[in-house]
Parts: C-alpha cells; structure tokens; sequence
C-alpha cells in the first residue's frame, strides 16, 4: 500500500470534490499561492491551526490529511445522499433503504463484474482460439 503525504492528500482530496484552488482558499482564509505550496509540499511543518480548517473544508480528519488512517472519505455523490438521507425522518429513512435496495435488484442500475478464468494447459488450438474469442466478446457483454 502507498503511503500518500499530506501535500498529495490535500490536493486529491479538493479535486475529488470538485472544488478550484481559489474556494479552498477562501474557506480557509488564506490566499491561492498558500493553498498551492501545500499542494506542491513546499511547506514542511503544517501547523494544526492550518490543518483543522483544511481537514474540515476537504470534509476529513486530521488525521486523515496526517496520513495516520487510510480510510477514503466519502465522494461528492455520497455526501449528497448522506445529507438527504439524514434530512429524512425515521419513516423515510426507512423507504429510502427500501428504494435504493430495489434498485440494486435492477441490471441497469448496478454494476456487474464477471470472473472469466481460462487455462490453456492440455487445450488444443482450436480450444485455445474460442478462449481467445470469448474474450473478445466480453465488452459487448
């Protein structure tokens, strides 16, 4: 697993959510040229009175931004979901995990991953070229 510091953290993280160097800055109170020296890792030391406003704009932990948990935060899309979801009251928090269950029980609207193993070991050629076929075949699946 590869280690990201904090420079590469803060910079994925602003563009995962879609935000410009100049928002980030204005949340933070700070000015564009600042937000890119942490971005570009110029700044060795960041000190927690930066890291706490950074972690909040960026919607992650401290400790996340430190490089001390690797857990991903949630995408633009899960946020908004998250936010309506908690908006709901326990009856429509409970239809909402219903509707989003029964979508999931639709092909369209899920995505499905098919596991193809072949082994060509004691396979003839003719066999060889009908794996090599269906493997082929499969982005039209």
């Amino acid at each position: 697993m590869v280690k990201l510091c904090i420079s590469t953290r803060i910079k994925n993280r602003r563009i995962e959510l879609d935000m410009t160097v100049e928002e980030l800055a204005a949340k933070i109170n700070k000015n564009k040229a600042t937000i890119y020296r942490y971005e570009n890792g110029d700044i060795g030391k960041m000190p927690y009175d930066v890291l706490e406003p950074l972690s909040k704009a960026l919607n992650v932990s401290v400790g996340y931004l430190l490089g001390s948990t690797d857990i991903k935060p949630l995408s633009k899309n899960e946020e908004k979901l998250l936010n309506n979801y908690n908006r709901l009251n326990n009856l429509g928090q409970k239809e909402a995990i219903k509707r989003v269950s029964e979508l999931t029980e639709i092909d369209k609207y899920t995505t499905t991953y098919i596991t193809m193993a072949a082994h060509n070991d004691d396979a003839s050629e003719e066999q060889i070229e009908l794996m090599k076929k269906d493997f082929e075949e499969m982005d039209k699946w």
